[in-house]
């Protein structure tokens, strides 16, 4: 039998331990899932970060240029690629 919100007192928060009242007392000790308890507890979950790309010398200037303002400098994109990576390989160290 799954448990649904009618069961408990109004304010009552799921935990991994179970579900606890408003006053903090257990009143069912069962185990639950993180997902299940953000579910019952009213949260979204984060949307997923894209992983950085992986720059290297063959990268494009494009993505050279997208590495260097996350790593908090602004790339000359009228310089070499070969310039602009030896300045990357500065501040990726």
């Amino acid at each position: 039998m799954a448990a649904t919100k009618k069961m408990f007192p109004v304010g009552t928060s799921a935990s991994l331990g179970g579900y606890i009242s408003p006053g903090g007392e257990l009143l069912m000790a069962v185990n639950l899932t993180q997902e299940e308890v953000d579910e019952w507890n009213g949260v979204k979950p984060k949307p997923k970060k894209k992983a950085a790309p992986k720059v290297n010398e063959n990268s494009t200037k494009l993505e050279m240029e997208a590495a260097g303002r996350k790593a908090g400098i602004e790339l000359d994109r009228r310089k070499s690629k070969k310039s602009l990576w030896t300045q990357l390989k500065k501040v990726m160290k």
